[in-house]
């Protein structure tokens, strides 16, 4: 049975401290190690910290919602130059391979974009075949390879839309 999810995008804050928490019990090692490049047993208490109160001067984080508030998921978008962002995405491990984390690359495009931000890059390990599909089908996008991981560069006026609904399969 096919269901459809309304999911709403908003900056996360630190009044979202327990929703953060809740996805950072629901992820898997691999899923901490898609996202860090590193193996360590959970999200590191200093990027917790910092998402949940990055000055806006420096990046934001924007958040997947459920209807019932809860996090399903986020990306970071961090200025780390003029006109430069650098983004990344996490998806809790029960709601990977619904389209979330395409979604939330778009929404993160749409926020950069406000923001001034005219080209986004991306570190994905190589063998992480969801984001690298979903970053090399952004119009322009261009990639090369280093130690293991694909860097890429993304320019944010071919960016994809945002959308804000989710299709899956119920089971």
């Amino acid at each position: 049975m096919e269901s459809v999810v309304h999911i709403t995008f908003r900056p996360i804050d630190s009044r979202d401290e327990g929703r953060v928490r809740r996805v950072a019990g629901l992820l898997s090692l691999d899923s901490i190690y898609g996202r860090f490049c590193a193996g360590m047993p959970s999200l590191p208490e200093p990027y917790i910290k910092r998402m949940l109160s990055m000055p806006l001067s420096e990046g934001v984080v924007i958040g997947a919602f459920l209807p019932s508030g809860a996090l399903v998921g986020w990306i970071d978008l961090v200025e780390t130059a003029p006109g430069v962002g650098d983004i990344g995405v996490l998806v809790a491990d029960p709601w990977q391979g619904m389209g979330i984390g395409k979604r939330l690359v778009a929404e993160g495009a749409k926020v950069a974009r406000e923001r001034s931000v005219a080209l986004l890059t991306a570190d994905v390990l190589h063998s992480n075949e969801r984001a690298k599909k979903i970053l090399s089908a952004w119009e322009g996008a261009s990639w090369r390879y280093s130690a293991g991981l694909v860097n890429y560069a993304l320019p944010v006026e071919r960016a994809p839309l945002p959308v804000s609904t989710v299709q899956f399969s119920e089971e």
